[in-house]
């Protein structure tokens, strides 16, 4: 049986404590246990995975991420990113050498246990790295949900603008800081079961309101105000549109919801018809978004725009509920 040792690095932090090297910055030790993982994780493949590679390590010298390495009798055997946001966690890129595989569940359960120590009580993943079939049965064992999900993506380039209908007396709005508590409120009240599994903090509305609060913060994506609405009927919130703008330039859909009173009146399509045109407009190429496979009467909606499917992937989330709230954040 293999004794394995588990090292945590964070690129910035306050805590301490065993087995844990923490500070502002990467100490050149750090980044031999690194670039010695980078050397061994892609002896057979090319520079494109190499980048992708280094630019998790960049992303480490900015506080944007860290990461738990595996070592055995000295040497680094595997390594996992991760991004931390809130109460969450995103394991975004692993690997462990081949002749230690059957080490996953040893390295996942601490991994987890590691996090919780720092106040981290949803982990999730894609595990769309290589080889990742035995961290995926290790996140079976050890309780993790799996949602399927699909990727959708419009072009817009060849979309002409187009004319908007009106709809009854539903108004269109820019997003605004005065409605973030109607819209912290319609995101816990009409989020689907399976998304509040992806999400757990929609759970509540205290923690739809840190989740709110972290898109704003641009957290998920350059948060984008101007291609941001909330559809208005009378003088009340009757559904919102959320949009961040990502690294490529491509606008991403983060949430979109209308609350159960207005549903069946096209306010869903109407915010949609607006974002598209807004981008129409601007230049902005492409609108991505993500949603439950289960979802149809989104996908249908999607489809209906003009939306196409660009791929099917399966989230793992770990959650554990009872200490996941929004209490412990003020606004």
């Amino acid at each position: 049986m293999f004794k394995y040792k588990i090292l945590v690095i964070m690129s910035a932090g306050t805590l301490s404590g065993d087995g844990y090297e923490i500070g502002m910055s990467i100490s050149a030790g750090v980044m031999d246990v690194l670039e010695e993982a980078i050397r061994t994780l892609f002896v057979d493949t090319g520079n494109s995975e190499r980048a992708y590679v280094s630019g998790l390590v960049k992303r480490m010298e900015r506080g944007e991420i860290s990461a738990f390495t595996l070592s055995h009798q000295g040497k680094t055997i595997g390594v996992i990113f991760y991004r931390m946001l809130e109460q969450e966690a995103e394991l975004i890129f692993g690997y462990l050498l081949a002749e230690y595989r059957g080490a996953e569940r040893y390295f996942l359960s601490n991994i987890v246990n590691g996090l919780q120590t720092f106040g981290i009580h949803i982990v999730r993943s894609s595990f769309t790295w290589p080889d990742s079939e035995g961290f995926i049965r290790a996140a079976a064992d050890m309780g993790f949900v799996m949602i399927e999900r699909k990727s959708m993506a419009l072009n817009t380039r060849k979309i002409p603008l187009f004319s908007i209908g009106v709809y009854n007396d539903v108004k269109v709005c820019h997003w605004n800081s005065k409605y973030f508590d109607d819209v912290s409120r319609i995101m816990c009240d009409e989020a689907a079961p399976a998304d509040k599994v992806v999400y757990p903090l929609f759970a509540s509305y205290e923690g739809s309101k840190v989740l709110l609060q972290s898109i704003i913060e641009n957290k998920h994506g350059t948060f984008m105000p101007e291609l941001s609405m909330v559809a208005v009927s009378g003088n009340k919130t009757a559904g919102f549109l959320l949009s961040s703008v990502l690294v490529d330039g491509s606008v991403l859909i983060l949430d979109i919801a209308v609350s159960r009173k207005y549903r069946k009146m096209g306010i869903g399509s109407l915010m949609l018809d607006h974002l598209i045109n807004k981008c129409i407009a601007t230049g902005i190429g492409q609108i991505v978004l993500a949603v439950t496979s289960v979802n149809t009467d989104a996908i249908q909606l999607y489809v209906r725009k003009g939306f196409k499917e660009m791929s099917t992937f399966k989230q793992y989330v770990l959650c554990d509920s009872a200490k996941v709230s929004g209490k412990n954040f003020e606004f």
